[in-house]
Order: structure tokens, then C-alpha cells, then sequence
């Protein structure tokens, strides 16, 4: 396999499963010296055994990102450890509770968008200082279809992401003058929990509206990153990449489809609507 990014340093935050796992173990596989995060030392340090035990190079360091001092000192830790930066990927990000707006305590706001938008820009600020003395680097922020069309009861999240992407643009245009690219990945329906691989009529909704009729996978968010972080993307700055099958290219025509056959006594289809004899 070709070593892109030997000698190459990478944080990539909630690095220990999903997406973040994904991007750590192919950065590695490709000579990146990466560190991997999350809350559990224990799992920071099983994800790094993996990757050494496959040739790669791997710095654990658990913190947890939601508490901005955490997130500050995790990546002047690994500044000071590695002696660079070259990569951050600012993947770590959650929410549950999902309630309608109105019930969502300060409390909870508080801690969710210090979780979802604030750590992302406390973390770049270290890696940003860092980069513009080195004048190279690349940083991937990372943010959800709901930044521009809304889930229902998750409207700090959304809002959270929406802020992330906002601040993307921002900080490519201020630090593009030093070898700096900025950009985002907005993922759509990728696989990373055990719930989503089962067969059900949730999935199998979700799927019908996926024109290219499949669910992304951790490795297709990794492919991107590579991608973005390496030399064919040099010329791709302040940009917010979609990663949803297709799904956000059109109106919700398939479950209005569903719906209208529904009230009109007319069968519901089992394939989505584009597989249908026209």
C-alpha cells in the first residue's frame, strides 16, 4: 500500500469506533503517525495496539472533548509529543434525548454544543497556530445532513452543526493564505451501530430514499478524508462535501409517493419508487 501521508501527524477526535476508527486505521495503514481519542483510555490504547500490530504508528490519549479544556490540552499534547501537526479531524460529536426545542434545558444546550460545535473550534485553534507556523496542514470538520434540513427534535444538534459548517468557511478563508485547507463532510446514512445493520422497516425506510440504494459504511467516510487530506484535493478549500448515496439531492419524493398511495387505498411499493416499471 502506498505511504501518502508518511511522516505525517493526525488527530482524529471519537477515533475508537465508526467513522473515526475507520479514518484512523487507513491513515495509519498509509504511514500517518496518528492519535487516537475518545473518552475510555482503554479503548484509545486497544485502537492503537491494532494499528501497531498492523506496522502503523499510534499515540493514544484519552479526553473527553465535551470539556474544552480537555479538548484544548488534548491537542497541545499531541503537538508537544509529535513535535507537528499535519491532520485534525474534528469527528467527535453525539446527541441524544431528542425532544421538541422547547423542552431542552440550558443545562443540556450547554453541553451539547460545547460537545458539537465548541470543542471543534477550541481544538482547531491549537492546530490552527501550529500549521501556520509550519504554513501546511489540513483540517476536516465534520457536520450532519440537519445542518441545512432539519431532523425533528434535534434542533441544538442541528443547530451545533450548522455553526460547524459556518465556522469551516471562516476558517479556510483565513488560514488558505498559509497552506491551510479547511473543509467538511456532511455524512447521510452510514453504518455505525448495531441497530443500523439489522433488517427492519426503520432501515428499509431509511433505505428507500437512498438513490444509490445502499447504506455508506465507516470506509466510505475514510476514503473521503484520505481524499480531502491528500495532494489531488489541494485545490478544494472551505467546502462542505456531502456523503448521503444521493440522498439529499431530492425532495422527500419517496415518502410523499408512500404516503399518497397510502391515502388513496393504492398498495405501498416494497422497492423505492425510482425501481419501479414506468
Amino acid at each position: 500500500m502506498e505511504k501518502a501521508f508518511d511522516g505525517r501527524t493526525a488527530v482524529i477526535t471519537g477515533s475508537t469506533r465508526g467513522l473515526g476508527k475507520a479514518t484512523a486505521l487507513a491513515l495509519a495503514a498509509r504511514g500517518a503517525t496518528v492519535v487516537i481519542n475518545s473518552r475510555s483510555a482503554a479503548d484509545c490504547r486497544a485502537v492503537a495496539k491494532d494499528i501497531e500490530a498492523a506496522g502503523g504508528r499510534a499515540l493514544p490519549l484519552a479526553a473527553d472533548v465535551s470539556d474544552l479544556e480537555q479538548a484544548q490540552r488534548l491537542v497541545e499534547d499531541a503537538i508537544e509529543r509529535l513535535g507537528r501537526l499535519d491532520i485534525l479531524v474534528n469527528n467527535a460529536g453525539f446527541f441524544t434525548g431528542t425532544d421538541w426545542f422547547w423542552n431542552h434545558n440550558l443545562e443540556d444546550v450547554e453541553h451539547y454544543v460545547n460537545l458539537n460545535f465548541t470543542q471543534v473550534l477550541v481544538a482547531s485553534q491549537v492546530a490552527a497556530r501550529q500549521m501556520v507556523q509550519q504554513q501546511s496542514g489540513c483540517i476536516i470538520n465534520v457536520s450532519t445532513g440537519g445542518a441545512t434540513l432539519a431532523h425533528t427534535g434535534m434542533a441544538v444538534y442541528d443547530a451545533a452543526k450548522g455553526g460547524v459548517e459556518a465556522l469551516t468557511r471562516c476558517m479556510a478563508v483565513e488560514l488558505a493564505p498559509h497552506g491551510v485547507r479547511v473543509n467538511c463532510i456532511a455524512p447521510g446514512s452510514l453504518r455505525t451501530w448495531e441497530e443500523e445493520f439489522v433488517d427492519s422497516p426503520k432501515n428499509r425506510a431509511r433505505l428507500a430514499v437512498i438513490p444509490y440504494e445502499r447504506f455508506g459504511t465507516p470506509q466510505d467516510f475514510a476514503d473521503l478524508v484520505l481524499f480531502l487530506c491528500g495532494e489531488a484535493s489541494d485545490y478544494i478549500v472551505g467546502q462542505v462535501v456531502t456523503l448521503d448515496g444521493g440522498r439529499s439531492c431530492q425532495l422527500g419524493v419517496a415518502e410523499v409517493e408512500r404516503r399518497e398511495r397510502a391515502l388513496d387505498g393504492r398498495p405501498v411499493p416494497d422497492t423505492p419508487y425510482w425501481a419501479e416499471e414506468r
